[in-house]
């Protein structure tokens, strides 16, 4: 039987631990540790008011989270939801005990980008680490993007012709086309002018 290949994610990954289980933390570090390039772990044993998620957050600087949600269910999911307004942008996995389908729905619904079974297995923490490498195929390398609009003064002067060919000149030539202040050459953006 050939051995599965491991999905590897670089970088340097900060894992933010939420729940009073330890014996969780130890059971999944090493699984994870397989996974992630670099792995450093913060760890709330109790589950935070907003303004300790806040103060958290902004301190350590986690691109991860793992929460524990099992018997306090209402502490669990109301963590999740306070972790996605405070910072939208942080994966979310949530680690149950049982699989039920409404808690399952429950901690969706709150922003939660994946779930692991106690106990953990190979295969599970594998799918979850496949799951977040395509949800977040840029992570760390992801540059600001620029939005160009192009605004007529009234209708039926072209501008959807140019916003038109525009699109298709920038495509043409390539990402770094806008990228500096004298990218704008007419003759080479309309041959046909």
């Amino acid at each position: 039987m050939s051995q599965v290949e491991i999905t590897r994610i670089a970088g340097s990954w900060k894992a933010l631990f939420i729940g009073p289980n330890a014996q969780i933390r130890r059971d999944l570090i090493p699984l994870l540790s397989r996974h992630l390039q670099t792995l450093s772990t913060v760890e709330m044993t109790t589950f935070p008011s907003r303004q300790q998620l806040i103060a958290t957050l902004a301190t350590q600087s986690p691109n991860l989270c793992f929460i524990e949600v099992g018997d306090s269910e209402d502490l669990g999911v109301n963590s999740i939801s306070e972790i996605t307004r405070i910072d939208p942008k942080l994966p979310v996995v949530v680690i149950l005990s049982g699989n039920d389908a409404n808690l399952v729905m429950r901690c969706l619904r709150q922003g939660a980008i994946d779930f692991l079974f106690n106990p953990f297995t190979n295969d599970q923490v594998e799918g979850a680490m496949q799951k977040l490498a395509k949800a977040l195929p840029n992570l760390g390398s992801a540059k600001p993007a620029k939005t160009f609009a192009v605004m007529p003064v009234k209708g039926g002067c072209g501008a959807s012709t140019i916003a038109c060919n525009l699109a298709y000149q920038w495509k043409r030539l390539g990402s770094n086309a806008c990228s500096s202040p004298t990218w704008i050459r007419w003759p080479e953006l309309f041959p046909f002018f």
